[in-house]
């Protein structure tokens, strides 16, 4: 089951991956990436690696030409610090809002296999109904316009 959060409000600050663009300058895209990750470059931005520098890092292929791999989507960088969220023992949770819907739904797969709480600010949520979503631990979601429903419910009381 995926955790789900609306808000930061149970965990300590430093206890989220917040910033995932610098969290990947700094971690992510540093690291080993294995072929998930490099699928899910493909998937999501188009990109193949295509070189390692030690000074200047990994090179990227994209639709539109080639750069560095901090220039990857905001969306693909959540996702690919969620995999490699092991190696960051300070963190508890990901705050995911800065994702797009189009990588939703890969990140909320990686989050329950990782079984990592994850927190998300909007409702821009891909269908799926394989998915039960336990929402800031007291309601179940089992599709994503029952999901939408709650946080919906969750704004109008804040």
């Amino acid at each position: 089951m995926l955790k789900l959060y609306t808000n930061r409000l149970l965990f300590k600050n430093t206890e989220i991956l917040c910033d995932n663009d610098a969290v990947f300058e700094v971690h992510t895209g540093r690291s080993q990436l294995d072929d998930i990750d490099k699928e899910m470059m493909m998937k999501y931005d188009g990109a193949i690696v295509i070189g390692e520098n030690e000074l200047f890092g990994i090179t990227v292929q994209t639709r539109y030409g080639i750069t560095h791999i901090n220039n990857l989507s905001t969306g693909l960088k959540t996702l690919l610090n969620l995999r490699h969220m092991r190696a960051l023992s300070q963190y508890k949770a990901i705050d995911i809002t800065e994702a797009g819907e189009n990588v939703l739904l890969d990140i909320f797969k990686q989050a329950m296999k990782l079984d990592i709480p994850v927190i998300l600010g909007h409702t821009d949520i891909p269908k799926f109904s394989t998915i039960q979503v336990l929402v800031d631990d007291k309601e179940i979601a089992t599709d994503a316009s029952h999901l939408q429903q709650i946080m919906w419910s969750k704004e109008e009381v804040s």
